[in-house]
Order: C-alpha cells, then structure tokens, then sequence
C-alpha cells in the first residue's frame, strides 16, 4: 500500500470519541512538534500524545529544544559510536545510514555531504562527515 501521509488526522473526530470513552486516550497522527504535543494535551481529553516520523533525526522535539550545530554533532556522534559499539563498526556504520540523514535534514547545500552519508562504512567516515558540517547552517524544524 502507497503510505505517502498525504490525508490529515481528523483530530475533531478523534477528540470527540476520547471525549466518550471512559478509557485514556492517546493521541497520535499529526504531531510534529513539543507546541503541538503540548497544545493536544492541554485540551485535558488525551491521556498522552505521540510523536512518530517527525523524532526521526531530531530527538529534540521532545523537549522543544531548538539544537545548535555543536549539540546536533555531538548527538550524532554519540549515536554513531553506540551503534558501532552495538552492532559491530561495518554494520553499525551502513544501519546509521538512514539516521544520519535525518538528522541532515534541514540542512543548507547538504547535497554532497548527504552523498557521502548514504554510503559511509566506517566510524572514520562519519566522524569526517560531522566535522566538515562546522558552518553549517539547518533551517528550524
């Protein structure tokens, strides 16, 4: 099945069923920032809120935290080096791919360096890749 996102949480429909039930409620579907979190539990109808696609590279969000480029190298190191130490440096390195990425998104002519990112094998690799990021600039999530 195509899965592209393209269709809204109906959140009115959603908060009016939780407003039915006697049992708690979680929201989920749409949220994509603390702000919104935040907002949807405000409302005192959910009993929690959950953040999915959008935590994908930027750990922050549970927090609301707008991270400088110093936090983000520094997490994604520590991520790479867990993983490395987890799975094994070769397999650690090619399953951190796709989250190195992420955590790239938003970020300025990040074209060759997202290149270099999709193919790293090594914890050398990823280590020169958040180096060469001083300078650079993410727009805000």
């Amino acid at each position: 099945a195509l899965q592209n996102y393209s269709v809204r949480s109906d959140m009115k429909t959603v908060e009016y069923i939780s407003s039915l039930l006697k049992s708690p409620v979680t929201a989920n579907g749409d949220i994509d920032s603390f702000e919104k979190a935040c907002s949807t539990l405000e409302k005192g109808l959910f009993a929690g809120a959950m953040i999915g696609r959008a935590a994908r590279g930027n750990p922050w969000i549970f927090s609301g935290i707008v991270p400088g480029l110093e936090e983000r190298q520094k997490v994604m190191e520590d991520h790479c080096r867990m993983s490395a130490d987890f799975y094994g440096e070769e397999r650690g390195m090619i399953l951190m791919r796709k989250h190195l990425l992420w955590y790239l998104k938003g970020m300025k002519n990040s074209k060759d360096i997202r290149a270099k990112a999709c193919r790293v094998t090594s914890l050398a690799e990823v280590l020169r890749i958040i180096e060469s990021l001083k300078g650079a600039v993410f727009n805000v999530f």
